[in-house]
């Protein structure tokens, strides 16, 4: 291992001091860099010494004061119940809750930063007054209560402290100010008189610096840094701003390192199209590593999952992976599960005594924990209830009807426990009792499987959960008043368990390391692979969650911003001065993380590589080994043998069954926006089998085209007049509808839920066509002609017989022409229905206008009688008032020469769908491509542009 911080610190340590005698205390930024110190001390040590005593900052403080550092919950329960004093009521925590911990906040940045709080406050209420403020108005009752707020936060301030100290407890902020304030004597005595190094600091709060000049004047303290000149020096550069402003201390930092300017260096800039392809990147490079001495770390720690599971299984490249971070316990399966398990029992709703409201229930089963808890036969037996329930178009959960259909013990009993009964769950006491015999479940269920990485990362995750149940009891016992119902439990176990952590930790270091950012302070290594190295996360934003506004701040000495990503670039530029080959990995897509590399990386680029021409420079891009080459037209899918055979059987129906799968007007629009679609949906028959709340917009779009059907059926041939459409097709809407509902949903639509709503819009649907109608058979006749009728074409093309086919909603003659007309449910515009003047290419007419087109090509071609100018295609759009949709054509040979033209347009696109060389390609084009609407948007977004598998899988 080279020279590094932590190896300088011990020889340093060693050459100054003789540990045989004396103690002393080395302070850490965070306990990760203890490890090492000690791990080198035992290397540069051959007799006994006595350790030094090692200590993250906030340990030493809080040691030094003999203050308790308080729990951030029993702070805000101090600030809720100082809330219901200044305003003589009970407010809950949520109401209340969501303000405590950032009002905790900035009175901790407060004290840390050693302000004056009754300046910071008035000031803030004299800004807020302005902010309202509008000559010659009174404010209104919400403004004077806003105003009040900021009023009284000098209050809640001093009562806060005034609290704690009663109770012997502090936050960070006044502990060190407390120290702070001690004389340099009492201070002294407060840390025994010991020798105390502060080791590898970067930003010092005002208090922290005050409490190091007492030390370092009466000879306690020493200060070892660790910047490299690079940054330092150079006044622009972010990373230095801390270094550059003790430059006036006594403990000021003495000349840093150059590795950065003339070390030795490999730098690469990785570019990886989707957030969690970065793992597959890092397998790559990580399979061909060699270096021993090296760690991976995650600018973005919510990859820490996928980078562990692509660390290569090879003990004889990698012995051991050590792991200094916990896994967020918010981003686990299990917390998915109790936010389901909070919602059923604080939103979910019983249909009076039927059974459970049935969504809540299946967002539960469909969790992907099921898939860890239970096995293959238990899962089968889930689904087997859920493609029942489906079949049935069910809407209530009843316990009867899962065992009916689902038949696994486990199962039941595991469903049993998530609905709670005969237990009132709504009680937060009884709901917590609930949840913790749903845990005691899941870990016995565990404990039968094969203990493997993911059963006993669940079991980790319910030890976890367990300890913020029991935190939660706790709280109830103590603060019970102010927690009236689930949602304020709810609200407390998201607080209390959003910095709880699955535990990965490891003393161990040797071997691979995997650590975050902060966790890699004052560390080196050889070979550095850092993931997600993404403006917005390296370094964060620029919002900052505070009742204190940034010009406030910026006078009084409270950090702002620029601090907070100074101290991010100090930690970037930290990790590399150490190292001789850095791998940096960034998404590209746009669609997930902008698709915008760190401002650090440029720096490295425009900058630090000029600088320093021993470093060696590399752009890559990685892509995906298992797709190919990227197109720059994005996704394609080759037409291979097997892909041709299916096109073939829709272009060929060989049956009348099969020439209703023929090619349709829709799925021929849908190839000319984006051929790559048409192959998903047409040629693949990729369909969303989900099971929703809401029924699908195509369901709606079958109920309303079934019940114009029935209505109109017995009335083709017929002049419709007003009268008879009042008095005998309208009468008989409801019951028509509600036997169309029942044919299509066996159990018909709920009177809860979105389901209710979409009767509701049903209903509107249908009585703005039928205002629609009466206004038009007020001013001339019309004659239904036919409905639903379904027409067909075949146009031989490079010696294939191509069939294209579709149903027509209506067919009627009106005032001298002929209609066709398409009932939508959905968004329309006249825009969509306008065929301009000039066109280039197939793709400038518009997906709707061109589906009328074929649509009247298709009325054609069966009445070749029929002048073209007497047929007029329309969209009914029945969301809208004006309801009818007119084609507007422009183009001149559509007008003149409507067979032609159209047979012109439809054999190029036939021509081109049947060349085997000419591959299904996503069409790249934002401008045309309603990616926004489409059902494989998902996938054009987060897969690398590329191709799909040959065989069209």
């Amino acid at each position: 291992m080279k020279s590094n911080f932590i190896n300088r610190l011990a020889e340093e340590i060693k050459g100054k001091y003789d540990l045989r005698k004396e103690e002393i205390t080395v302070v850490f930024p965070n306990k990760r860099a203890a490890f090492y110190l000690r791990t080198q001390f035992t290397k540069i040590f051959q007799e006994d010494i006595w350790l030094p005593q090692m200590l993250s900052i906030q340990e030493a403080m809080t040691q030094w004061s003999g203050i308790q550092l308080v729990d951030n919950i029993d702070l805000m329960f101090e600030l809720i119940s100082i809330n219901s004093e200044l305003y003589h009521g009970k407010d809950s925590v949520r109401v209340f809750g969501n303000m405590a911990p950032q009002m905790a906040s900035d009175f901790d940045e407060i004290d840390q930063y050693g302000a004056d709080a009754g300046h910071i406050f008035s000031y803030l209420v004299e800004e807020k007054t302005l902010d309202i403020w509008q000559p010659g108005q009174e404010n209104t009752e919400k403004e004077q209560a806003y105003l009040r707020f900021f009023k009284t936060l000098q209050s809640y301030y001093d009562k806060l402290r005034e609290r704690l100290v009663t109770q012997g407890k502090g936050y960070y902020g006044m502990i060190t100010r407390y120290l702070a304030g001690l004389s340099d004597e009492e201070l002294a005595e407060r840390t025994g008189h010991r020798k105390i190094i502060f080791a590898g600091f970067n930003a010092i709060t005002p208090t922290e610096k005050t409490i190091i000049d007492k030390l370092y004047r009466n000879g306690l303290a020493e200060v070892v840094w660790d910047f490299d000149n690079y940054y330092v020096d150079d006044k622009k550069n972010e990373a230095g701003l801390f270094a550059r402003r003790y430059q006036n201390v006594a403990w000021k930092p003495t000349r840093g390192t150059s590795d950065l300017l003339e070390g030795e260096k490999e730098i690469h800039l990785v570019s990886v199209m989707g957030n969690t392809i970065q793992a597959k990147a890092l397998q790559s490079l990580l399979e061909v590593e060699s270096d021993r001495n090296l760690a991976v770390i995650l600018a973005d720690e919510s990859l820490l999952i996928p980078v562990l599971n692509s660390i290569p299984d090879d003990s004889s490249r990698f012995p051991s992976v050590n792991v200094s971070m916990g896994y967020p316990l918010r981003q686990t399966a299990l917390y998915d599960l109790v936010n389901a398990y909070f919602t059923l029992h604080r939103k979910g709703r019983k249909i009076k005594e039927q059974g459970w409201y049935l969504w809540p229930i299946l967002r539960i089963l469909n969790l992907e924990l099921m898939g860890i808890v239970f096995d293959k036969d238990e899962i089968a037996a889930i689904n087997n209830y859920k493609k029942n329930i489906a079949k049935n178009s069910g809407f209530i959960y009843t316990a009867d009807d899962f065992k009916r259909f689902c038949q696994s013990e486990d199962v039941i009993t595991f469903m049993d426990f998530v609905t709670g009964e005969p237990k009132d769950m709504r009680v937060p006491k009884q709901f917590l009792v609930g949840l913790a015999d749903l845990l005691s479940f899941l870990a016995q269920k565990i404990q039968k499987k094969e203990k493997d990485g993911g059963a006993l990362f669940l079991l980790n995750q319910i030890s976890e959960v367990g300890k913020a149940v029991n935190r939660l009891n706790d709280i109830l016992t103590h603060y019970q008043s102010y927690v009236d119902d689930l949602s304020d439990l709810e609200q407390l176990f998201r607080l209390v368990s959003y910095n709880s952590t699955i535990k990965l930790n490891s003393s161990a270091t040797s071997g691979l390391q995997v650590m975050g950012l902060l966790e890699a302070r004052n560390l080196d290594f050889d070979t550095i692979y850092m993931v997600g190295v993404n403006e917005g996360i390296l370094p964060t934003g620029k919002t900052q969650n505070s009742f204190i506004p940034y010009q406030i701040r910026k006078e009084n000495g409270l950090p702002d911003y620029q601090e907070k990503q100074a101290i991010y670039a100090y930690h970037f530029y930290r990790q590399l001065q150490g190292a001789k080959r850095v791998f940096l990995l960034y998404n590209a897509s746009s669609a997930e993380s902008g698709g915008e590399p760190s401002r650090f990386l440029l720096q490295l680029k425009h900058e630090l590589r000029i600088r320093n021409p021993k470093i060696r420079y590399a752009e890559e891009v990685f892509l995906n080994k298992t797709v190919k080459a990227p197109s720059p037209l994005g996704l394609s899918a080759h037409k291979t043998d097997a892909v041709m055979a299916k096109l073939m059987r829709k272009l060929q129906p060989g049956d009348a069954d099969s020439l209703k799968r023929a090619l349709a007007p829709t799925s021929l629009s849908s190839y000319i926006q984006c051929p790559f679609r048409f192959f998903m949906r047409y040629i693949m028959e990729v369909k969303d089998n989900s099971l929703d709340e809401e029924v699908q917009s195509n369901v709606i779009g079958t109920i309303v085209h079934k019940t114009l059907e029935k209505l109109y059926r017995n009335h083709r041939s017929t002049v419709i007049s007003k009268d008879m459409l009042t008095q005998v097709i309208r009468p008989s809407l409801n019951s028509t509808l509600q036997s169309v509902i029942d044919q299509e949903l066996s159990q018909g639509l709920s009177n809860v839920g979105f389901n209710y709503l979409n009767k509701l819009n049903i209903d509107k649907l249908l009585e703005r066509f039928f205002l629609f109608e009466e206004q038009e058979t007020n001013e001339h006749d019309l004659s239904v002609i036919d409905l639903e009728k379904f027409l067909s074409a075949t146009l031989v093309v490079n010696g294939i017989p191509c069939t294209i086919a579709g149903t027509l909603d209506r067919i009627d003659s009106y005032n001298g022409t002929i209609r066709i007309i398409d009932y939508k449910t959905n968004h329309v515009s006249p825009e969509e229905l306008k065929v301009k003047d000039k066109i280039e290419q197939i793709e400038d007419i518009p997906e709707k206008a061109m589906q009328l087109l074929i649509y009247k090509y298709l009325y054609l071609s069966s009445h070749p009688e029929t002048n073209p100018d007497r047929v007029i295609p329309s969209i009914f759009g029945l969301k809208y008032q004006q309801v009818k949709f007119d084609l507007e054509v422009k183009n001149q040979a559509l007008n003149e020469h409507f067979m032609d033209t159209m047979e012109g347009y439809l054999r190029e696109l036939l021509s081109e769908m049947t060349d085997p060389s000419i591959p299904f390609l996503q069409n790249a084009d934002p401008k045309r491509n309603k990616c926004r609407f489409c059902d494989f948007s998902v996938i054009c977004v987060n897969t690398a542009a590329g191709s799909v598998p040959e065989d069209g899988r």
